[in-house]
């Protein structure tokens, strides 16, 4: 797969500059860039790990009235319980 970005010119300068001064030197730009975007994968899946979690603390009242819970039993199988 293949990503393609445009940046405008203060962009492309800003990006130049935080590379150079932070990209490790045994990695070569696609070992940096693939890194700075699996960085950025894992933040946004925190991100909204937090806000799900977030959410759920706020509106524990409303989810545990409305919820249905999945119940394995000893066999394997699973029943749902309202």
């Amino acid at each position: 797969m293949k990503f393609q970005f445009k940046l405008n010119k203060e962009e492309t300068e800003g990006f130049k500059e935080f590379s150079t001064h932070l990209k490790p030197a045994d990695m070569n730009d696609q070992e940096w860039l693939r890194a700075i975007f699996y960085k950025g994968l894992e933040k946004i899946q925190q991100d909204l790990m937090e806000g799900m979690e977030k959410y759920m603390e706020e509106h524990a009242d409303e989810m545990e009235t409305s919820a249905m819970q999945d119940v394995v039993n000893a066999s394997g199988s699973s029943e749902i319980i309202e």
